[in-house]
């Protein structure tokens, strides 16, 4: 009887931690560049359902855009929106605020041509309230 009550509290606590498995986190972070290379400095992780949705959403409506004219390649944030149980992913963005309150965001470094995206101010504005 004690080695079932045994199996039995190693199946319950495995079901437990299997349950609490993050879904999507978003990781954000501060890009950098020195003389060992680049990279992001990451600083945040948020796992609240609501503001994984919140992120989809704006992502959804942000508008592809390409290269802009003088454009300054220096990124303020990076984050990126990743599924651990598939072990993807599913949005990396480098962020650029623009003076006028908007902001353009690329994807650097992946295979293809580098994609850029627009969000107007009301857009970045709602980014900005989720990665904080």
């Amino acid at each position: 009887m004690k080695k079932w009550t045994w199996v039995l509290l190693i199946i319950s606590f495995t079901m437990m931690l299997v349950g609490c498995t993050k879904e999507a986190v978003i990781e954000v972070g501060t890009p950098f560049e020195d003389d060992g290379g680049s990279g992001v400095n990451i600083h945040t992780e948020i796992t609240d359902a609501k503001m994984v949705e919140r992120l989809r959403d704006v992502m959804a409506e942000a508008k592809e855009i390409d290269e802009p004219e003088d454009f300054d390649k220096d990124s303020q944030l990076f984050f990126s929106l990743n599924r651990p149980k598939e072990g993807v992913a599913e949005i990396m963005r480098y962020v650029y605020l623009q003076n006028d309150g908007q902001s353009i965001l690329t994807i650097e470094g992946y295979e293809g041509p580098e994609s850029y995206f627009t969000l107007n101010e009301k857009q970045t504005n709602e980014l900005k309230d989720i990665l904080q």
